[in-house]
């Protein structure tokens, strides 16, 4: 084993057996900017809503993602990287209307998961028609929307505020007609390209963000956000995060998007019929996972308040959920018209040996063993900077001395202590006197110890049937 030179605590993670792990509270959201007064690859926090809006637009996708997380958990602490759309070509759908109105009968447009009221008077023709729902979408009310409004003759067309593919996500569907008048929609397409991720990561630096809010499931975007979180949770690094992305498409699609992917970093929600914007979706349920302290809790049992159930009848069956799931596509389920979260499953596919594994399907998993990582760094930190020695009580020393000295046992203690006070009772673990049992810490250089969870500690929650390595390196000397 290379001894490490920088004094620290290196803490490493093996998913090479099968175990049970979870993490959360900093999110850092990426999304596409129009207007607005921040620049570009800009790390700032963000404390409201309105700050989003005046920093990157009404109704831009940042602007909507930032909705989504202070609308989920109002005291978020969140950081924004505004990206550039990219030079592609803008999404577009249309609204055509046809036929005289034979009553008064409004009509009921859903553009995103707002409902549009378009008032109609007897008689009105198709041309009066379509100019009253360009006129209602124009309203102060729906400036959030990432779409505009236009009108030539019959033909309502509605554009994405930014270019890009993601704008073909957005959904509309006409949900009360009037009689006598036809509307036909088609749906957003044409966007293209993706903005860069990868310049946007580039300069968020080393802080630990544990939540990152994806503007989109792009290929070389979801790689960018692997690539750095695997070296994030590096022992050299440990900084962690977790990612969560969404996107609209059929069950096949979504499926096939999961199986091309591997990785614990990463969560995608996915449902072909979720009214609001996809990007929307990951950004609340980043707010509401941050919400719930204890890392190791589920999602199932509690709404995502702001995000609206599609039609009952749009609701996916098992048979599509477990086709999902199996994928690593993370699924929604809906109760009284709300979303809830049904499982936060990650796209991991395989260990560090290649072999199969289920280690860190779901997101908690993960997000507690980084947890308990940061936390074990917490209380060992203030140990490096004392003289190790094999055996405290073999001499003895002065006042002065004996606090800044450390042994074997010392450390063993200071990790079982944390155990039983703080991880167990977070139901982190369980098992506390088998965890003393088992718990190796050895001395394994002049300035270095090893501690060592094998045999594999199976009593416990958090190593089932794995070991965890810790390296704990002392200033030289």
């Amino acid at each position: 084993m290379t001894t490490e030179l920088v004094p620290g605590v290196r803490i490493e993670i093996s998913d090479i057996k099968t175990a049970s792990l979870t993490t959360a509270t900093k999110v850092l959201v990426f999304g596409i900017k129009t207007t607005g007064s921040l620049a570009v690859n800009t790390p700032t926090r963000v404390f409201s809503p309105d700050q989003g809006i005046e920093f990157a637009g009404r109704g831009s996708q940042a602007a909507q993602m930032l909705q989504g997380v202070f609308a989920e958990y109002r005291d978020a602490d969140v950081t924004v990287v505004l990206m550039a759309a990219p030079a592609g070509v803008v999404a577009t759908g249309t609204l055509t209307y046809s036929g005289t109105a034979t009553t008064a009968t409004p009509i009921l447009l859903q553009i995103e998961d707002q409902i549009v009221i378009v008032p109609i008077s007897l008689g009105d023709v198709a041309a009066t028609i379509a100019a009253s729902a360009n006129t209602a979408l124009a309203a102060a009310r729906y400036a959030d929307l990432h779409v505009t409004s236009g009108v030539a003759v019959a033909v309502q067309t509605l554009t994405a505020r930014s270019i890009g593919a993601h704008g073909n996500q957005i959904k509309f569907r006409v949900l009360q007609n009037t009689p006598g008048v036809t509307v036909t929609p088609v749906a957003m397409t044409g966007g293209t390209l993706d903005p860069d991720l990868s310049s946007a990561i580039a300069v968020i630096g080393g802080e630990r963000y544990k939540y990152w809010v994806l503007p989109d499931t792009a290929s070389a975007n979801l790689t960018a956000a692997i690539t750095e979180l695997d070296d994030r949770w590096t022992k050299e690094r440990q900084v962690d995060g977790h990612a969560i992305a969404a996107k609209r498409d059929t069950v096949g699609n979504l499926a096939t998007l999961g199986l091309g992917l591997d990785s614990k970093h990463v969560t995608i929600f996915g449902d072909p019929s979720v009214p609001a914007n996809p990007w929307t979706w990951a950004a609340r349920v980043a707010g509401l996972r941050a919400s719930v302290a204890n890392p190791k809790f589920t999602l199932y049992n509690i709404d995502i308040r702001t995000l609206l159930a599609p039609d009952e009848t749009l609701y996916l069956a098992s048979a599509d959920q477990q086709t999902l799931l199996a994928a690593g596509i993370a699924t929604f389920r809906f109760v009284n018209g709300r979303a809830r979260v049904q499982r936060f499953a990650t796209v991991y596919k395989d260990n560090g040996l290649g072999q199969p594994s289920d280690v860190f399907y779901d997101a908690e998993t993960k997000l507690t063993a980084s947890e308990i990582r940061q936390l074990q760094i917490l209380v060992l930190q203030p140990q490096i900077g004392k003289t190790l020695v094999n055996d405290v009580g073999a001499a003895q020393y002065d006042i002065s001395t004996a606090a800044n000295i450390i042994d074997v046992e010392g450390i063993r203690q200071i990790l079982i202590a944390q155990n039983t006070e703080t991880f167990q009772p977070q139901a982190w673990t369980d098992n506390a006197a088998y965890f003393e049992e088992q718990l190796q810490v050895v001395r394994s250089g002049q300035n270095e110890v090893t501690i060592v969870c094998s045999p594999p500690i199976t009593g416990t929650n958090y190593v089932n049937n794995g070991t965890i390595e810790v390296v704990f390196s002392f200033n030289a000397g």
